[in-house]
């Protein structure tokens, strides 16, 4: 039995960085890209009639900052899991995007390697979350102590 695709929505206001994540995902069949969105409220809008399982959030939009977004999203939607993408290395941005709940933090210009390493872990995790009714204490370690892409040597800000 295979398990069904992950459904993306892509909140991006760079159109062409916007495909190039696309293009990206559609190399993974595990995963199917839902909606794209250039600004906050155009993603909130989306997010009335589709029901992504992740979203790639990008920091920088013209209406709205992506942490604040971010907030919002998980208030409403605490089950949409969130990545996100951007330039701001900032520490304060990264802080509040792992107290707002994001899966993951990817650097831009993004790192094929990294892209595709964060989305098999998403992948995984996902699979974990659902296979298990219980989790042991080894898993929710892995769970809670997953390597970031965002720190590592490859990333650049």
């Amino acid at each position: 039995m295979t398990n069904p695709s992950i459904g993306v929505l892509i909140v991006e206001d760079d159109p062409v960085a916007s495909s190039v994540y696309e293009q990206l995902i559609q190399k993974r069949q595990d995963f199917t890209v839902i909606g794209k969105a250039q600004t906050a409220s155009e993603t909130i809008q989306l997010l009335n009639v589709i029901t992504p399982d992740l979203i790639l959030l990008d920091v920088h939009l013209p209406d709205a900052n992506g942490i604040d977004l971010l907030f919002q999203i998980k208030h409403n939607h605490r089950h949409i899991d969130i990545i996100m993408i951007t330039a701001s290395n900032e520490a304060k941005t990264v802080r509040d995007a792992m107290r707002g709940g994001a899966y993951s933090y990817l650097l831009k210009p993004i790192m094929v390697e990294s892209f595709f390493s964060t989305f098999e872990e998403y992948s995984q995790t996902r699979h974990t979350w659902q296979a298990n009714a219980h989790i042991k204490q080894d898993q929710i370690q892995r769970l809670f102590q997953k390597k970031s892409p965002c720190c590592g040597d490859k990333a650049r800000g």
